[in-house]
């Protein structure tokens, strides 16, 4: 089969831009993965991550204020307190809720464990705070040490477990990320060589073949030169763009 010149430059371009196409595709690939499980491990781990500590701050920060209005004598301050303890439970509920739209799995079910506890502990806390600001200290510390102190710190062990949770989520999230990159990486160089040893290859045929046809038509030309044809008809079964310049040392041959 006769390939022009032509046909050789623009097959072997065409394969060569062919590679760099789809390999210029991959990588934007790779990296758009790369970026989407970053995001996630920037906007989902980590805000699960903060919203659970803050949670776990702001279950404390209760428990603390609940012993500060227990034993506290001043009227005032007992009021203080309350305040502060009703703050908390608004942050708590306000966390709750943004972390419900992030947690999976079996976080979700840990979180729903937790939600039912924080409400029976709600409901420990106003008796605590109506008998504290009524001065029944007595009563409102026995609820704190029993019911109360048990429904919270089944509150606390949840929230622990739901930060190791998603730590361990985030550290896994991450050596997954890393191990995609290295894989990719691996597979964009040897891409990267492939792509280079084929345009060598390619390249060099196109060279070779066109060098071969100039070689050879330099060749008959020599041969012509010093008479070596004149009595023989050449002939070239070749059709491209060097065909006129080999007819034209047929030309010149038979006008010898």
């Amino acid at each position: 089969m006769n390939v022009t010149i032509r046909s050789k430059l623009i097959g072997g371009f065409t394969i060569i831009l062919v590679l760099l196409i789809f390999m210029s595709f991959f990588m934007i690939s790779k990296y758009f993965e790369s970026n989407d499980r970053l995001k996630t491990i920037v906007e989902v781990y980590s805000k699960k991550i903060n919203l659970s500590n803050e949670l776990m701050i702001a279950v404390l920060q209760a428990g603390k204020y609940e012993k500060n209005i227990i034993i506290e004598k001043d009227p005032i301050q007992k009021d203080v307190y309350k305040n502060k303890i009703y703050q908390q439970l608004d942050i708590i509920d306000k966390k709750t809720l943004e972390l419900q739209e992030l947690v999976d799995g079996k976080g979700i079910q840990v979180l729903d464990e937790f939600k039912t506890n924080w409400t029976s502990y709600k409901t420990d806390l106003r008796d605590i705070i109506s008998l504290a600001m009524k001065n029944e200290n007595e009563e409102a510390f026995e609820i704190s040490i029993t019911r109360g102190l048990k429904t919270r710190d089944e509150a606390v062990n949840q929230l622990e477990w739901l930060i190791t949770k998603n730590e361990t989520s985030m550290e896994d999230a991450k050596i997954e990320n890393n191990a995609s990159y290295n894989s990719a990486l691996s597979l964009i160089i040897a891409l990267i060589i492939v792509s280079i040893l084929l345009a060598i290859i390619i390249s060099y045929w196109i060279i070779q073949s066109i060098t071969k046809r100039i070689s050879g038509i330099a060749k008959e030309a020599e041969k012509i030169a010093s008479r070596e044809f004149t009595n023989d008809k050449l002939e070239d079964a070749t059709n491209d763009e060097l065909k006129p310049l080999f007819n034209s040392l047929v030309s010149v041959n038979e006008s010898f």
